[in-house]
């Protein structure tokens, strides 16, 4: 990856976040709120033990995934240089955000073509799984295990020329 600074880094990471998350929750909000009104009915009526089975799946794997994400960054090596960790860590991170937008998007067609709102309720419980892995330099400092002046050049001094 090509990371001048730990914030060019947070930057990058932060867009794969944020622009993975933006297309299904604007898709999310808008059926929530047509349905309500009554502007969007489902596709297809479905039996809502169906859609609880549905969403049991999609919630194990969210889990399964989330746990082999922490996995992955608790193996990243504690020492070396900080652009091959970062680069790392950058990729680990961009995979578990591609896996949970899957996922979502899953619950997007399980809202539009059932109309269940069961599958936004779903959707509220990824947000909150994500805003546990947001990106932010003091996470990342304290998941590769930076310590002393290695961790405060990186959080404080932002804009600092990464080796």
């Amino acid at each position: 990856m090509d990371f001048n600074s730990p914030e060019s880094f947070l930057e990058k990471l932060n867009n794969w976040f944020n622009g993975l998350i933006a297309i299904p929750l604007l898709a999310i909000g808008y059926g929530y709120l047509e349905i309500f009104s009554g502007g969007i009915n489902g596709f297809i009526v479905v039996n809502i033990y169906l859609s609880i089975v549905i969403i049991s799946m999609l919630v194990i794997y969210s889990i399964i995934t989330t746990r082999n994400y922490k996995k992955s960054i608790g193996l990243i090596p504690k020492e070396g240089a900080m652009l091959e960790r970062l680069s790392i860590y950058f990729t680990a991170s961009k995979q578990f955000y591609i896996k949970i937008f899957i996922v979502s998007l899953i619950a997007v067609l399980g809202l539009y073509i059932t109309g269940s709102i069961t599958y936004a309720g779903f959707y509220a419980f990824l947000l909150f799984l994500l805003s546990i892995y947001r990106p932010s330099l003091l996470t990342v400092a304290t998941k590769l295990g930076m310590k002393g002046e290695e961790r405060k050049a990186f959080i404080k001094n932002a804009k600092t020329v990464i080796n």
